[in-house]
């Protein structure tokens, strides 16, 4: 008696393994290990990633003939690349033939296993927005690839009873990019565009590149979770990878923030160097160097670092080598060298590195790196500030041109109530515009000429021998409009005229009190 045996042939887009357990399962095997050995002469035989699927023939017939490039090899295996799936070269740490992962309700539809479910990274259903499931409800195990049957465990067990769980949305995006990419069908993604991933930009990538990606991602999750120089396990990186899809979702702010985490871990490890690329060395190494003639298909990701280093990278200026990376489109720099700032200002270098060296200079700040001393000048802030078109005043000459002795004007300095606006090369002075801003503050509130109304002098109260503070609440209630004055001659300070004797108001407030310095101190002044 001849025993036929049923020959299904495999689907345009369905896995390898799993064409390998719907014909055990079709021709009544209870074990797919039974057909293995049907073809290798042996019985327990392990499929492995470098198994030959054209053994299968044998089997078959001469009637059904399996694909040149079905299974998982590759024909000119190097160290980067030593599998396949189907036909996009792989490496074999992405795929997993040895553990299942199945969605229930596409293989009751479709009766067989796609063959994007062999990427480890392949976690949730773009169909039906579920989990992939990967244990048995009943023994509680790991689903195997080489199992009785597609909806069978090996205990026994239908895993039509098992119950799968609703994927987060970014997942399932990365999962959307995933499937169009390994059977290159234009579904659109729309989850993934939905969540804002950058779905045209990871669509370009290879399936290599694209899992290196992800897994990198989730490699640095791990990193952060537990800092440790030990090597990460596949279960660790597989259970981040929700999270690393959820940084490739929003993009770029969440990236950003991912960043802004690793940023701090480095600082905080100090595992930092002052460079840039030194400290993201797992992206620009990694990601792009080593990618070599295809390092453009993540240079997006590239420029998405590169945006958050040119603004919060605080350690060091950013200084791009390469020509393809200093054409990339970038905000601009926050943080730069003194001869950054020397441009900015349109001073000489040596007048920028004095100013840091003796703390003139706002956004200063010195890296020490062996015997050199590296600075850092926040451009943002440098930029701010606008360059005094005059040499610094001194103190003699802001007095005199605000019309008010020394001893006032430095009070006024001291408490900070000119606003410094304007940078100077001279240290100890301000600028004329902000003198004159100051002056005009003051004067804009004074009336016209009129000493019937006015006639006390307010130079003769800021000469007088009453306390400094008093005489720069004074000026302060004129600039605020509390107190009324006029101008009598050139636009200046001392020539305002007030109603009021301050100097015989002081003067007779002491004698009544007898006690010194305690006048003249309002519920809103300031002092």
């Amino acid at each position: 008696m001849v025993t036929l045996m049923r020959t299904p042939g495999p689907q345009a887009d369905e896995s390898p393994i799993g064409y390998a357990v719907r014909l055990s399962e079709s021709n009544g095997y209870h074990k797919s290990s039974i057909l293995i050995g049907m073809v290798e002469n042996r019985q327990e035989y392990v499929v492995t990633i470098g198994w030959d699927y054209q053994k299968l023939n044998r089997v078959l017939g001469p009637c059904r003939k399996l694909p040149e490039d079905f299974g998982y090899g590759v024909k000119n295996p190097s160290r980067h690349i030593n599998a396949s799936l189907a036909g996009n070269p792989i490496h074999s740490r992405h795929l997993g033939v040895l553990k299942a992962r199945i969605c229930v309700p596409c293989i009751e539809e479709l009766g067989y296993a796609p063959v994007a479910w062999d990427l480890k990274a392949f976690l949730a259903c773009p169909v039906h927005g579920l989990l992939m499931l990967k244990h048995c409800h009943a023994c509680g195990r790991r689903i195997r690839c080489m199992r009785p049957g597609l909806l069978q465990c090996h205990c026994g067990a239908d895993l039509r009873e098992s119950k799968q769980e609703i994927a987060p949305p970014e997942l399932v995006g990365l999962s959307e990019i995933l499937d169009a990419r390994v059977t290159k069908r234009n579904t659109g993604c729309i989850t993934a565009r939905t969540c804002g991933m950058p779905a045209d930009e990871m669509l370009v990538c290879d399936l290599e590149n694209l899992c290196r990606l992800i897994v990198r991602i989730a490699t640095i999750l791990c990193l952060k979770a537990r800092p440790s120089r030990t090597g990460r396990s596949n279960k660790e990186i597989i259970e981040s990878l929700p999270e690393a899809a959820r940084v490739l979702s929003g993009w770029p702010v969440n990236f950003h923030r991912f960043c802004a985490d690793w940023h701090r871990h480095v600082v905080c490890s100090r595992m930092a160097s002052n460079e840039f690329q030194r400290s993201f060395s797992w992206l620009f190494t990694r990601l792009y160097k080593n990618l070599r003639d295809s390092k453009c298909q993540t240079r997006f990701v590239v420029r998405a670092a590169l945006a958050y280093g040119v603004r919060h990278w605080d350690l060091s200026a950013i200084h791009l080598r390469q020509p393809a990376l200093r054409a990339l489109v970038l905000p601009p720099r926050r943080y730069g060298s003194y001869r950054d700032a020397a441009k900015l200002l349109r001073w000489k270098p040596d007048t920028v590195l004095h100013w840091l060296k003796h703390g003139r200079l706002k956004g200063g700040r010195a890296m020490e790196t062996g015997v050199r001393t590296k600075w850092l000048v926040d451009l943002e802030e440098i930029s701010r500030m606008t360059t005094s078109a005059h040499r610094g005043v001194g103190e003699r000459d802001a007095a005199r041109l605000l019309g008010i002795n020394n001893m006032t004007y430095r009070g006024l300095r001291r408490m900070g109530l000119i606003p410094q606006k304007h940078l100077v090369k001279y240290a100890k002075g301000l600028a004329r515009e902000d003198i004159e801003a100051f002056r005009d503050s003051v004067l804009v509130h004074a009336g016209p000429r009129c000493t019937c109304s006015a006639p006390f002098s307010l130079m003769s109260f800021l000469y007088s021998k009453a306390p400094g503070e008093h005489k720069i609440e004074a000026i302060l209630k004129i600039r605020d409009g509390q107190l009324d004055a006029c101008l009598h001659g050139r636009p200046s300070i001392g020539n305002l005229r007030v109603k009021q004797d301050l100097t015989a108001e002081y003067f007779a407030h002491r004698r009544e009190f007898g006690v010194r310095n305690t006048l003249y101190k309002s519920e809103t002044s300031p002092i």
